[in-house]
This record gives C-alpha cells, structure tokens and sequence, in this order.
C-alpha cells in the first residue's frame, strides 16, 4: 500500500510532462460529441460551485457588517441548494458520469502510448462505455452507502465515532479511483465484478491516493473538469509501473 501511494504521487508528478510530450489533447476536433459534454459539465457544475461561493462571500460581508438576520437568510435562500447540491452522496458520480467524455478521450491516447493499444474513437464505442460506466458507478454508490454504514456502525460500538469521517472518505476515494481504473479493465474485457475486485486486490494505494486527489479536485468550478480528465495519466502511469514489479497483468 504504502509502496503505491509513492508510485502514484511520482506518477502524478510526471503526467504534466507526459501530457505536453505526446500531446494527448490531440484528435480531439473529431469528437464533437465530446465538446458537447465536456461544456455542458463545466457551465453547470461551474455556476453551481460559483454560486456556492458567492453565496458564502456575501454572508461573510453580511457578517463582517453584523447584519445577522442577513446572513441566516443568505443561507436559508441561497447558500444550502448549492452546498446540498455538493455535499451529496450522489455528486461525485453525477461528476464523473460527465467527465468520462474527458477520460475517454485522454485515457484512449494514454493507453495507445502505455500499452499500445489502438485508439480508434467512435461515438458507438463511447455510447457503450458510458453505459458500463453508468452501471458501475450504480454499483460503487451501492458500494459506499453499505461499507460506510457498516464501518460507521462498527466505529461507534467501539467508541471510534470520530473516524467515520475519514473512513468515509478513504472509501469514497477509493471507489472514485476505481471508476477510472476501470477504463483499463474494460480494455481487457473483465467484466465489473473482476475490475472492482482487481482494483481493491492489486491497485488500491493507487485507487485511494489518486482518487482522493480527484475527488478533492472534483469540487474545483470549471478547472475540476479538465484536471480530473488529465488525472487518468497519471493513473495509468502508476498502474503500469506497478505493473511492471508485478507480474498481475493477465
């Protein structure tokens, strides 16, 4: 575990050249489709990160002034749509199912380059890894609701109440990791199951430690989008380095 987490923090710290080195945001003209989403992502998730933040600004104006009754009313009316919006359960896979657009694209050039594997984009093939992607993102909030009550439930009979929170967000790192790593499981034709399975036995320092950063990422207006999407080298990176010390790859 600790082994990867290093991988995947040196992995992160190369992406940024391997990304300016081949390019990756090349062929990208020819997925129109793919604009379509990538903005239709970003102008909502951005003007509601947006209004989250100026809805905090002004109560910390209303406050600095003293007019209370103002800044309770900001937060009765404004600020708690927004936070709901981002402090949900379901937000991250809502994220994700839209930044796929972004991993589809750059994670098909990455694996062209790590792998060799042919990337040949059509919108028939992007239609059918969306629809696996809906799928297991289903699965993973599945996956967080139960682990997170059962963890909670053992926290609190052992008196630990006060890690549940960063249990939860170990889980919820790790299943955000596993959406991504799951590109290359598909590749291989493993099937959800396999992919959850292989990803918490053989990747997850990897799965935590990455998606963790992604997820924290997640809740950045507009840029979030974009550096989610180019965060799939870096997994990719990190999972063939390990890869290559191990021999797991079937």
């Amino acid at each position: 575990m600790i082994r990867q987490i290093y991988i995947a923090i040196g992995a992160l710290k190369v992406s940024r050249a391997f990304i300016l080195r081949y390019r990756l945001w090349e062929k990208w003209e020819s997925m129109k489709w793919m604009h379509t989403l990538f903005t239709a992502l970003a102008i909502y998730v951005g003007l509601k990160m947006f209004g989250m933040i100026g809805s905090a600004l002004a109560n910390l104006g209303h406050l600095a002034s003293g007019d209370l009754d103002a800044v309770k009313l900001g937060f009765n009316i404004s600020s708690l749509p927004d936070w709901s919006f981002v402090q949900s359960d379901t937000y991250k896979y809502f994220f994700l199912f839209f930044v796929m657009a972004m991993v589809y694209h750059i994670g098909g050039r990455s694996l062209e380059i790590i792998y060799g594997i042919p990337y040949r984009p059509s919108f028939k093939l992007f239609v059918r890894s969306q629809f696996r992607t809906t799928i297991l993102l289903f699965i993973c909030f599945v996956l967080e609701q139960v682990t997170v009550s059962i963890s909670s439930g053992v926290l609190s009979i052992f008196g630990g109440d006060w890690l549940s929170g960063p249990v939860k967000f170990l889980i919820q790192s790790f299943l955000f990791g596993a959406v991504f790593i799951d590109m290359l499981h598909e590749i291989r034709g493993w099937t959800l199951k396999q992919g959850i399975k292989h990803s918490f036995n053989y990747y997850p320092g990897i799965s935590i430690t990455l998606g963790a950063v992604g997820l924290l990422l997640s809740y950045v207006p507009f840029l979030g989008v974009l550096l989610n999407g180019l965060l799939t080298v870096a997994f990719l990176i990190a999972i063939r380095r390990v890869e290559n010390t191990m021999a797991i790859a079937h």
